[in-house]
């Protein structure tokens, strides 16, 4: 008969280290009486941190109202002196701010009390001025194509007019006798924070795409960035 084999003191599995300390996990009750600081999860913004965001890429337009009625008309120290009388208002700007051939400011705010800041100015030293949000984010704008060219951009607007459209601008090309011959291409102006997909009209679906406007070319010098009328 073979021996019995003594019984081991431990018949404990190998699989378990005894050695290590067991945690138990606390319960949510106490996890959250725990906790003394209430910080944010990331990437979720408190309300009261949204009033001072940090702006969009548009610019906001300053308009010389007073004489001379344009910024080009403005020596360099003017305009120096302009600059720095608006960084003493309303504070330092980003450095994308610059003056443009048409004569205009585009300033590039920090934050959207900054921006609001910007709005307001009537005045600035002698000047009077007027600052008004640029185009791009004043209206969306999106193209349709595909609209029968009999319907008048009043027709489209009535139709369209309750889908967030403020204005209608159809698309037309020269004819051989100088007028303007009316395309099947439409642009749509919308007041909504975000560009629509379609709109519909007559039960009909026409897929909106954004407007990418065609840069300034001069045809004067054949560059891109300005007109013939300002070329120098």
């Amino acid at each position: 008969m073979n021996p019995i084999n003594p019984v081991r003191e431990s018949e404990t599995s190998s699989a378990i280290d005894v050695t290590t300390q067991m945690v138990f996990e606390e319960p949510s009750v106490n996890r959250k009486n725990n906790k003394d600081n209430h910080s944010p999860r990331p990437g979720h913004s408190r309300y009261s941190d949204l009033f001072d965001q940090p702006c969009s890429g548009a610019p906001i337009v300053i308009h010389l109202i007073s004489k001379p009625k344009s910024f080009l008309l403005l020596g360099i120290t003017e305009k120096l002196a302009f600059m720095d009388a608006l960084t003493d208002t309303i504070g330092q700007v980003k450095a994308d701010t610059k003056w443009t051939h048409q004569g205009y400011l585009n300033v590039y705010p920090t934050s959207s009390s900054q921006k609001r800041k910007l709005l307001e100015l009537k005045v600035l030293k002698e000047f009077e001025i007027k600052c008004n949000i640029a185009m791009s984010e004043a209206s969306l704008r999106g193209v349709i194509r595909n609209v029968p060219t009999q319907d008048s951009e009043e027709d489209i607007l009535c139709l369209l007019a309750d889908q967030g459209v403020t204005k209608v601008q159809r698309f037309t090309a020269p004819a051989p006798d100088g007028s303007r011959t009316p395309l099947k291409t439409v642009t749509l102006f919308f007041k909504t924070s975000q560009l629509p997909r379609e709109v519909i009209m007559a039960h009909e679906i026409f897929p909106v795409k954004q407007l990418i406007p065609r840069p300034a070319m001069c045809r004067k010098c054949w560059t891109f960035g300005h007109l013939e009328e300002t070329c120098t």
